[in-house]
């Protein structure tokens, strides 16, 4: 029998995981529009997972504005640059509206994937 984090991940032997019964166990943070999710240079020690809202992605530019590389919607996950062993964001993120976001630690998740290697195919299918 599974116990808190690990009741949400699927039996290897099943197909499909519920995202919304995985992510339900970690804490939500709410983000006013033009609020920073994360900024550049801040530590790579948490992933996110959008919830409700917009949220775009960028990188320092030449001018004040920077450069805009994706916008994302509810069900995204990012910011899972520490799973490739980055210690700090080379990107922001940023709310477009007002959003709702999951804080998972790169450390639960680690753990979470290395317990389990149905769930951890899985997430990888996810991001990619």
């Amino acid at each position: 029998m599974q116990a808190g984090l690990y009741k949400a991940i699927p039996d290897p032997n099943s197909q499909l995981m519920d995202i919304s019964s995985f992510v339900e166990k970690f804490p939500s943070v709410v983000f006013k529009r033009k609020e920073f999710v994360y900024q550049i240079d801040s530590s790579t020690q948490k992933i996110y997972f959008l919830v409700k809202g917009r949220v775009k992605l960028g990188r320092e530019g030449e001018t004040s504005k920077g450069i805009i590389t994706d916008y994302l919607s509810s069900g995204a996950f990012f910011g899972e640059q520490g799973l490739n062993g980055q210690r700090e964001r080379v990107e922001f993120a940023q709310a477009v509206d007002d959003v709702e976001v999951k804080v998972i630690k790169l450390a639960t998740l680690r753990e979470m994937m290395l317990e389990n290697g149905a769930f951890a195919l899985h997430f990888t299918q996810l991001l990619s």
